[in-house]
């Protein structure tokens, strides 16, 4: 029981960091990039975006960042994969990617 008990609680060690920022941390950073580019612009939410990854412990060869207009509205898109590895037997490979959008102009 004890061995069940802690080969889940490495799995859980190894992996959870991973999934964490997959799917709470990177979309919180991409809604709040692409919410300031109304107010601070293309070059200040690219690399605002950056650091907060850097922050976040993400490397830049394991992310992809891309901001693009279109007409009245603006879309930020965070591409990051990472790999779990347990033991070198078991690897897993997962890809993330969030896209944000927003409206450049108000209509008042």
């Amino acid at each position: 029981m004890f061995i069940v008990f802690v080969a889940i609680f490495w799995i859980g060690y190894k992996s959870v960091p991973v999934l964490y920022k997959g799917f709470v941390t990177v979309p919180g950073v991409c809604q709040e990039g692409v919410d300031m580019y109304k107010t601070y612009g293309r070059e200040f939410v690219l690399r605002d975006v950056g650091e907060r990854l850097d922050t976040l412990g993400i490397p830049k060869d394991k992310r992809s960042v891309r901001l693009e207009r279109e007409e009245s509205r603006v879309y930020l898109t965070i591409y990051y994969s990472d790999v779990i590895d347990l033991y070198g037997k078991y690897r897993r490979v997962f890809y993330f990617d969030k896209t944000c959008e927003s409206a450049v102009s108000s209509l008042f």
